[in-house]
């Protein structure tokens, strides 16, 4: 009869243990699903920052060409007015020395 009390006493002990080591491991696995979530917030939120940065580059890129090509266009304008200027500089030397030269002779 002592030896059933004893196997009784152990088998509920081991019981006991074994339920413990169950709300242990569930709780672990909580915690484990509940890190999986928070480092899937931060993989999501670290895209949507990715996504934004590529878009606003995008945008800038975008500015950029535009910038580029109205200085282009700014440049052959200027290029343009440089040698109007020179063309009438040399057409205003040429007239202004005709002038002196008609007016000496």
């Amino acid at each position: 009869m002592l030896k059933i009390v004893v196997d009784y006493d152990y088998v509920k002990a081991s019981l006991e243990r074994q339920k413990e080591i169950n709300s242990t491991l569930t709780l672990r696995i909580l915690d484990k699903e509940y890190e999986v979530k928070e480092a899937n917030k931060q993989v999501t939120l670290a895209n949507e920052r990715t996504t934004d940065c590529i878009s606003q580059n995008s945008a800038l890129n975008l500015k950029l060409v535009a910038v580029r090509d109205s200085l282009a266009d700014s440049q052959d304008k200027l290029s343009v007015s440089r040698r109007n200027n020179w063309i009438f500089g040399g057409i205003s030397v040429f007239l202004f020395s005709s002038l002196i030269y008609t007016i000496t002779h």
